[in-house]
């Protein structure tokens, strides 16, 4: 699970049963955006040249932004109000926060030293939200179903 830089692709299956479900509960959409978000950012390390970088921010932002307001727009209409506790924000921000140290912080600081850290980041980072996100699922499933 700490390795998640090295297995990108593993987590598009669970994220792939994750968006079939998540119109069927305001917690799985959460869960479905936020695996979405972690996911898209967890690629970034495999597109690694400059040239390349604003592609990947623009295609990420912009996909996240849409689905973003497609789901307040969905849960707006069956009358719930969509949006992230503080925690889950500032795991959203720490991701970014993860995304643009990689491309920015770390070469600007470290210049060519130390070229693991970012890539330890980035696995702290996911790992940390693919458990939230797996508790949760099992809090759904074996809490609030019996």
């Amino acid at each position: 699970m700490f390795g998640f830089h090295v297995h990108e692709k593993a987590i598009l299956i669970p994220l792939s049963l994750l968006q079939l479900i998540q119109t069927r509960n305001i917690t799985l959409s959460k869960l479905a955006f936020l695996m979405s978000l972690n996911a898209g950012i967890s690629l970034f390390p495999l597109l690694p040249e400059p040239t390349e970088t604003l592609i990947k921010y623009l295609l990420c932002c912009v996909f996240h932004v849409v689905y973003y307001a497609v789901l307040v727009e969905l849960w707006k209409h069956k009358n719930n109000k969509f949006s992230f506790k503080w925690f889950e924000a500032v795991m959203i921000l720490g991701l970014i926060a993860v995304a643009l140290f990689y491309s920015i912080g770390h070469p600007l600081i470290f210049k060519n030293r130390l070229p693991f850290v970012p890539l330890m980041l980035h696995s702290v980072a996911s790992a940390s939200i693919n458990v939230y996100v797996l508790g949760h699922l099992f809090k759904q499933l074996f809490v609030e179903t019996f």
